[in-house]
């Protein structure tokens, strides 16, 4: 009898504890999904000084380093060269507790041999040293690829490691310390993929790695890249053009035949070539999007994603997806749209990289949203999540409105989950910020 009776209270803390476990999760479907958070980490231009600790932030122009610190370039500041704003300067941002970041100048460009107005992302080798570009000015100062390399207790040493060519706009690395991009005309005028690897001399080699080519009658491969290329764990690099692909196809008006653009994939063979694979020749049907902005992401399974600032079902632009079936050169790529923009109210003419967090959510940023002065728009970054039924979710984190940002850049996360970016206007003085959002 008292065994039945203690099996009787056991069965009935059971019960109890079963009510509360489904109680609990019930009110947690219930719950409203918290706001995102938004701060300024850093305003940059101090009004009055012509030395300002920098202006206007190029696309794609933030890298957090291996110590959580953010690496970052302005093309503006740093003296009173380059027509009195400055030639621009690389700065690092350091967390000096939970809310505080202090700001360091690393190096200030003097407009001469090293260069003028840094363009792009700053990448970081395992010895912590920086590499960047510079877009020079057309006149005396030349566009360059340098290197900043941390001294103890002494400035950053700097070097310039080549200086023939448009500006790759920006640069990743590989195992081996050599750097890739989008670097020089190419064989045929339409831009190159290539690689520089250091050398016993100044300025270290420079080789074509692969050369678009502008086929008017069978549809090119391609024509320049204005942005930076993504490794998948195969080594295959990914990127986009911003012209070729289609010709005389753009619905774009005054683009003429310039092409839409296009998704490629370089794959390395063993006797040191690569081979090209284009993936999608963007405005290959109508409602495709026209005009990739931006890198690619790619996600575990090595799917690509990107944007097009214009085309798509509304003609606002798109966030796209492409999906191998298949593996290597053989692989047949598969486009769909994530998301279409409607009307640039919440959003339009996404550009510049997207990132995706550990489950698997995508982060951009996208004109529209709040007015601005001169007649734009703030901009704002938006987020994109997987739901199981395969369709994605969109939302925007937030809207800039001009005294805390115009014109975002571009994203990165830290460690947190944090989303990090700049914007090239907006803040205090109209000259750009640097943000943190907490999804």
């Amino acid at each position: 009898m008292r065994i039945k009776k203690h099996f009787g209270r056991r069965k009935k803390r059971v019960g109890c504890l079963l009510a509360i476990l489904m109680c609990a999760a019930n009110l947690a479907s219930q719950r409203v999904p918290s706001k995102p958070s938004f701060r300024l980490l850093h305003t940059f231009g101090i009004s009055g000084s012509t030395d300002y600790d920098g202006a206007f932030p190029p696309a794609q122009s933030l890298t957090r380093g291996a110590d959580g610190s953010i690496y970052g370039a302005v093309e503006g500041g740093g003296g009173t060269a380059c027509g009195g704003y400055g030639c621009g300067m690389i700065y690092r941002l350091s967390a000096k507790g939970r809310q505080e970041w202090s700001a360091e100048i690393l190096y200030k460009f003097r407009g001469s041999s090293d260069g003028a107005f840094p363009q792009g992302g700053i990448a970081e080798d395992p010895q912590g040293r920086l590499y960047g570009t510079t877009g020079g000015d057309g006149g005396a100062s030349p566009a360059t690829t340098f290197r900043l390399t941390p001294e103890h207790d002494r400035p950053w040493e700097f070097a310039v490691i080549y200086n023939q060519g448009g500006p790759p706009p920006g640069l990743i690395l590989d195992a081996e310390g050599d750097l890739y991009g989008p670097i020089g005309p190419g064989e045929y005028g339409a831009g190159a993929i290539a690689e520089l690897t250091p050398s016993s001399g100044e300025y270290w080699n420079y080789n074509v790695l692969y050369s678009f080519h502008p086929d008017f009658q069978n549809g090119s491969d391609g024509e320049i890249t204005y942005f930076g290329l993504t490794w998948d764990r195969r080594g295959n690099l990914y990127g986009t053009t911003y012209g070729g692909g289609n010709f005389m196809s753009c619905q774009l008006s005054g683009l003429g035949g310039d092409g839409c653009g296009t998704a490629f994939q370089l794959l390395p063979n063993p006797d040191g070539t690569w081979t090209e694979n284009v993936l999608h020749r963007f405005d290959a049907y109508s409602g495709d999007g026209e005009i990739p902005y931006g890198p690619v992401t790619l996600d575990p399974a090595g799917n690509v994603y990107g944007t097009t600032i214009h085309g798509g079902a509304y003609q606002d632009g798109r966030v796209f997806k492409l999906t191998p079936t298949g593996i290597g050169s053989d692989a047949v790529w598969i486009e769909t749209a994530i998301y279409d923009f409607p009307s640039c109210a919440e959003g339009c003419s996404p550009g510049d990289n997207m990132v995706m967090d550990a489950a698997g959510n995508l982060y951009g940023v996208a004109g529209g949203g709040n007015a601005c002065e001169g007649g734009y728009t703030c901009g704002v970054v938006f987020e994109l999540s997987p739901q199981a039924s395969g369709q994605w979710t969109y939302s925007v984190l937030h809207k800039f409105n001009g005294s805390d940002g115009f014109g975002p850049n571009g994203l990165a996360l830290d460690g947190k989950g944090n989303l990090l970016g700049t914007t090239v206007y907006g803040g205090a003085n109209n000259t750009g910020v640097i943000f943190e959002i907490t999804p």
